[in-house]
């Protein structure tokens, strides 16, 4: 379930209202206090015919008449029915099912007993029982959810909903799921009511009625229905408010929406034959007035109270949504006259895609109305500009993000040096000398190795790639070079050149395409022309509102527009650090990769806020409200002393600190604010809000409290009063203090910015670099003392020694406020604190979020068992928490116990475990926690039997659990920093342990941790940046992008024709990633019958005593990533050698996702287990271009892969004979040979260099040429057999050997 954004909006906006209005009047009081005297009449009720029950009497009225829900008619009160807050039957049941045929007098006993049963069967865990008695039909005709569901609220508020016709207009307005009203339809419409619930809970502020969630959903709903006039499900109209949205402001202002044909005059009080009949009169004076036309009047003028508005200007662009708040209107003589009021409370344009929209009224459905209110929000060029400016600084990690070493390497760096190769090779003099010499075909060689010189051409099969113009047949060489002077060097600016280019191409039928010309373009004048990649041009323009000049040929008015919109994004880029249009295309690219499928105006906001707030709106509200805070302190300027405004990078805090306390507390998380704490007097905070800890000596008692992020702003904004109240008592209480002790963390550009609004909007974009201490701690006491308000209080133990004097569920859910509030919530508090302090090498390990806390109620197969006891886990991720090694905390009734543990159904875990015990044995003085064989608090072995000496632990034999105990008194007495601070002593003390049972070889990691210097030999040779670029022969420069191109994807394919060293140059590759670390290589072939049961996992049979049975075996890669997974602080290769040979999607399967989300998870096909690729794994394939029996790449691989392009470069040879000293050979007549013979051999095809990388080639050359180059040359000319005989070895043996 997921409400769209505008009606959440739509939703808080109503719900304030009721609070305001309706749920405060002296009815709304009323109708408030009726739910509790129902609900307590009903339990009486309930009770009663319980007990009659139980005495074998005849309880048939006693159920008839109080359980099911009267009105308050003089027949109901009279018999002494139930009278219920949600009424459903007006007199009696008796008489009028009776009276309506669906009851004889003979039925009603069976029929009250279903009642009971069916009542019985709700009271259990049971569901499926519930749910057969609601489907069985035995109540008999004419009973319906809503004669049901009233007692079901009033006896289990907590677990059933009132569903009645009013509830079911609520989620069908708000979530678009029909309920039915079926009782046999109740279990599933209750819980489409328990999500909706639990979705916008937080709108629903309950708190402020005194009522349970779905009371309070009930009572919004009657009014909803009886006083806002929203009686039926809503309509979805599209208006479009005038021609081209000329009455758009109008309408805002007027708080209505008009439409024209005004010769139909005023429609009030008419039907629709009245009004065919005045639509035919007009028609016969108006051509326009047809039937489709004039039902577009009709449909607005009878539209329903709550029936939803949007309006749109054309068919690319909503204005605003609106609802309609009253009946049809008519104002003569002016143009947009039939009228409908409308509260407009969305105003926020967005952009939509409907070319078919050309009427000025429809009626969509709900899926259409979802999503054009949700499309990406209209921004300016300027904010479009700096939105892309943002990905890419974040994308960069640099504050300038044109000059960061990434950006130089992977966006610029390759471009600047093609762009100095394209003035020697086609600069205007040279390039005009080798047209008057008639060198044409050297000037097509120029274009090809310009062309091959970087990655932005797309050049995968030669004839149909970016090259493929020069590659034609019959290509008149003399007057394509003329045209192509023409375009970089000739007269008029370069779309008149581009153009004329363009007809030449036609003339001659050569392909056009964008990539050609602008390439050249774009290299040779990098300072005014443009580099056209289709789909990212094309989505430049569209982002910039000039979409309709994109063309896909090439033309010189779309590419004016290009290079227009490039100008100016290069005119705003300019301060970020931008040079020319080499930056912009760079910008422009990155932004298109990252960023394509949305833009959204609120994601501006600067690092590194970014890690704070999930947008500029929830930034600027925060700043404010400092803003606001430091002018009630009285403070007049940033430098004053007395204040802190510091960022802590480590907790994504940004806190507001006057004197030696703090008063505002923002704490973010995966890029959006998690929690706000505040200062609120002691006396006026809301219960249900969690004190964190408590200032002393401050009048009024003050304290600071964590306020759900969920409900700002709107709950703050009803505690403002209170919080300035805490202000104050701080201003006062810090008086004495001239000067901050945490003084020395404040970040000048964040106070400066409360006091000026330029610095605050230059905050919010440009933002600013952390630097300086991290104030991780400031602020957090009176003056840094651990407060002593803890996670747990003596009630915690109390509830819990209930429960284990008598565990059942129904203790538990009797009480089960209190265990929510002094156990459940505090114990998942302290594991989300927990889990933000673990060191950050853990968290590649563990699951930290997901199903981190257990249960209370027992899987007893309905027996109604509770568990006295409640517990969490941090796990490894992947894994399920009661099958693996786990670092718990657990509360029991009498001590709280901490430390490790391996889960029940573990058995695999535990034989690791005590294997890598007894082969550490010597070591384990080191690996286990000091003091485990000391009396005191360690605990060895099952926690509820007495601790085990260490030597009978480490026997292996008994259960491997390693824990802290730490009584009642101590827990209750320790503040949350206390309890925190000795979880985490015992989590790391028992983290070698955890390692012990997670890691085949864990010796390594563990000696890592604990500091112990490891053998040199267990790690793998370093081998550096210049070693591999010597041993590759290339400049490390080179090798440092092919690395940042493969880190940044996490995986990359090196491609190119045989013998250029492909996988030579993975393994070298490879061994510089793992050096110096524990990490390992492999190496994989792919070929046609490699299945993905060999690469990911699959069904092997197994003998087993005679049955052949199968079992899921994992494959290659998921085997890789589990050793893998062991040290996620060392980097693991896999080769993939030929990886194009296999069907990749049939090999690569779910594969394919993870590639590009590595930090997610899949749930494996064949075992149904969930898998991931570690973060610490690199994936290297090779691909020959020139093998001619694989399938092309197809595009979903290409983008998950950086793609590295090894061409022959003689310099390695030329290298390898200088070191080697080798004789025998003319090298410069080899290299001129194989230069030639190259020059006719297309570029995925040409001879490599790894042939002439030999020891003794003198010796050996003759051998390599005639039986591994001439069979080659064969095969490539097989229809051209004279091209091979100028290049035999009996034609040029005399050239290359010497001597």
């Amino acid at each position: 379930m997921s409400i769209p954004a505008v009606l959440r909006q739509h939703l808080r906006l109503l719900y304030d209202e009721f609070l305001a209005g309706y749920a405060t009047s002296p009815e709304g009081q009323a109708h408030r206090g009726l739910y509790e005297s129902s609900r307590q009449a009903a339990r009486a009720n309930w009770q009663r015919v319980q007990a009659l029950r139980a005495q074998g009497a005849d309880y048939t009225d006693a159920a008839l008449l109080g359980l099911l829900p009267h009105a308050a008619s003089s027949p109901a009160v009279a018999d002494g029915a139930w009278v219920s807050v949600a009424p459903a039957i007006n007199g009696t049941v008796r008489q009028w099912f009776e009276a309506k045929g669906w009851a004889t007098a003979d039925e009603w006993p069976a029929r009250a007993n279903a009642l009971v049963e069916l009542l019985a069967a709700a009271a259990g865990a049971d569901h499926a029982a519930f749910s057969t008695a609601c489907a069985g039909g035995s109540l008999g005709r004419g009973i319906q959810a809503g004669m049901v569901s009233p007692i079901l609220n009033a006896l289990w508020p907590e677990r059933y909903a009132l569903c009645n016709t009013k509830s079911a207009l609520v989620v069908e307005r708000f979530d678009g799921e029909r309920l039915s009203t079926e009782l046999g339809d109740y279990p599933a419409s209750n819980a489409a009511i328990q999500r909706l619930l639990e979705e916008v809970g937080d709108e629903l502020d309950v708190s402020a009625l005194g009522l349970s969630p779905s009371d309070a959903l009930d009572m919004f709903a009657h009014w909803l229905h009886a006083f806002k006039g929203y009686k039926q499900a809503p309509h979805y109209l599209k208006v479009a408010p005038g021609e081209d949205a000329e009455d758009w402001q109008n309408c805002l202002n007027r708080g209505d929406i008009g439409i024209g044909w005004g010769a139909l005059g005023d429609l009030t009080g008419l039907d629709r034959k009245t009004f065919d009949a005045r639509v035919a009169e007009a028609a016969a004076t108006h051509e326009d007035y047809t039937v489709m036309g004039t039902n577009q009047v009709w449909t607005l003028a009878n539209a329903a109270i709550g029936d939803y508005v949007v309006a749109t200007n054309g068919t690319k662009t909503v204005l605003g949504v609106g609802v309609i708040a009253g009946g049809y209107q008519h104002v003569p003589e002016v143009r947009y006259c039939h009228r409908r009021p409308v509260n407009w409370f969305s105003q926020e344009a967005r952009r939509m895609d409907r070319p078919g929209w050309v009427k000025t009224v429809i009626d969509m459905a709900r899926s259409t109305f979802e999503e054009v209110v949700s499309g990406p929000q209209l921004m300016s060029f300027e904010d479009i500009a700096k939105a892309w400016l943002q990905v890419l600084r974040r994308h960069s990690g640099f504050g300038r993000p044109f000059e960061a070493p990434f950006y130089l390497l992977d966006e610029r760096g390759y471009k600047v040096e093609a762009a100095a190769l394209a003035q020697e090779l086609l600069g205007k003099d040279r390039l005009a000398a080798l047209l008057d010499a008639g060198e044409y075909a050297a000037i097509i060689d120029a274009v090809r190795t310009l062309g091959q010189k970087t990655n932005l051409l797309w050049l995968q099969v030669p004839t149909e790639g970016d090259l493929n113009l020069i590659m034609q047949d019959g290509l008149d060489q003399a007057s394509f070079c003329q045209a192509f002077f023409d375009l970089l060097w000739g007269d008029g600016a370069s779309p008149e050149r581009l153009d004329r280019f363009r007809a030449h191409a036609d003339s001659h039928g050569l392909p056009a395409k964008w990539t050609f010309p602008t390439y050249f373009l774009f290299l040779l004048h990098p300072d005014s022309d443009y580099f056209v990649k289709p789909n990212a041009a094309q989505w430049m323009l569209e982002e910039l509102d000039r979409g309709a000049e994109w063309d896909r040929k090439p033309n010189g008015q779309t590419y004016a527009a290009i290079v227009a919109s490039a100008e100016r994004l290069l005119e705003l880029a300019r301060p970020w650090g931008a040079r020319d249009m080499i930056d912009v295309q760079g910008l422009v690219w990155v932004a298109f990769r990252l960023q394509k499928p949305e833009l959204n105006s609120s994601t501006l906001v600067a690092a590194p806020l970014d890690q704070v707030f999930a947008g500029r709106a929830e930034a600027e509200w925060a700043l404010n409200l400092m803003a606001e805070s430091v002018e009630r302190l009285g403070l007049q300027s940033c430098d004053d002393e007395r204040i802190v405004i510091s960022y802590s990078p480590t907790d994504r805090a940004l806190k507001l600190i006057y004197g030696q306390l703090t008063a505002l507390d923002f704490r973010g998380r995966n890029g959006a604010l998690d929690r706000l704490r505040l200062a609120l007097p002691t006396a006026q905070a809301p219960t249900e809000l969690p004190q964190t800890f408590l200032y002393q000596n401050l009048s009024p008692e003050t304290g600071m409290y964590d306020l759900s992020t969920d409900r700002l702003p709107g709950l703050f904004d009803e505690m403002r009063s209170n919080y300035q109240a805490a202000l104050e008592a701080i201003r006062v209480g810090m008086a004495g203090h001239a000067q901050s002790g945490y003084r020395g963390a404040h970040v000048h550009e964040l106070g400066l910015a409360l006091f000026d609004a330029d610095a605050r909007e230059s905050l919010l974009v440009e933002g600013f670099a952390p630097l300086g201490p991290d104030a991780d701690d400031a602020g957090d006491e009176n003056g840094g003392t651990p407060s002593a308000v803890g996670y747990f209080t003596a009630r915690t133990f109390e509830l819990l020694g209930m429960l284990r004097q008598d565990p059942r569920y129904a203790v538990y859910q009797e009480h089960e406020q209190e265990f929510q509030r002094h156990l459940i919530v505090p114990l998942r508090q302290l594991f989300s604190d927990l889990a933000a302090a673990l060191p950050q090498a853990w968290h590649q390990r563990l699951e930290t979020t997901k199903h981190i806390t257990s249960n209370i109620a027992k899987n007893d197969w309905g027996r109604g068992g509770a568990w006295p006891h409640y517990w969490g886990a941090f796990y490894p991720k992947g894994e399920r928490r009661t099958a693996h090694a786990q670092l718990f905390l657990s509360v029991h009734p009498d001590h709280v116990r901490m430390g490790f543990s391996i889960g029940d159904h573990g058995s695999e875990v535990r034989h690791r475990f005590w294997t890598n015990i007894l082969d550490l044995r010597e070591e384990i003085a080191e690996i286990v926690p000091s003091g485990l064989s000391a009396s005191g608090r360690w605990h060895l072995g099952p926690p509820d039997a007495p601790s085990e000496t260490l030597d009978k632990w480490l026997s292996g034999k008994s259960e491997p659990t390693v824990c802290l105990k730490v009584s009642v008194g101590e827990i209750v007495k320790s503040s949350r920093a206390d309890l925190m601070g000795t979880a985490m002593i015992a989590f790391q003390a028992v983290w070698p342990l955890y390692l012990l049972a997670t890691v085949d070889d864990p010796g390594p990691d563990i000696a890592a941790y604990l500091h112990i210097a490891a053998p040199e030999d267990e790690r793998n040779p370093a081998v550096t940046l210049a070693e591999l670029a010597a041993r590759l022969s290339l400049s490390e420069s080179t090798i440092a992008s092919w690395l940042a191109g493969l880190e940044r994807k996490g995986q990359a394919i090196l491609y190119g024709p045989p013998g250029t060293g492909k996988t030579f140059a993975a393994r070298a590759l490879a061994e510089h990633l793992v050096g110096g670390g524990y990490g390992a290589i492999e190496l994989v072939q792919f070929h046609p019958a490699y299945a993905y049961e060999d690469f990911i996992e699959g069904l092997r049979p197994e003998s087993r005593g005679g049955q052949l049975t199968y079992e899921v075996k994992p494959g290659l890669l998921r085997e890789f990533c589990r050793k893998a997974s062991q040290k996620p602080g060392s980097t693991f290769v896999l080769i993939i050698d030929e990886i194009n040979r296999a069907n990749l999607s049939r090999v690569l399967g779910e594969l394919m996702y993870l590639l590009e989300y590595r930090d997610q998870q899949v749930r494996l096909a064949v075992s149904g287990d969930s898998f991931s690729i570690p973060a610490n794994v690199r994936l290297i394939g090779t691909m020959n271009t020139a093998d001619r029996s694989i399938a092309l790449v197809d595009h979903a691989l290409r983008r998950r892969f950086a793609f590295v392009r090894l061409q022959p470069e003689w310099g390695i040879v030329e290298r390898f004979f200088a070191a080697h000293e080798l004789a025998g050979v003319d090298l410069t007549k080899l290299k001129e040979i194989v230069e030639r013979l190259n020059g006719e051999i297309e570029p995925d095809y040409r001879v490599g260099i790894t042939f002439f990388l030999r020891d003794r080639l003198g010796e050996q050359l003759e051998s390599i040429w005639r039986l591994e180059i001439e069979p080659y040359l064969e095969e490539y000319f097989f229809d051209r057999p004279d091209r091979v005989d100028a290049f035999r070895w009996a034609n040029i043996r005399d050239k290359v050997l010497s001597g």
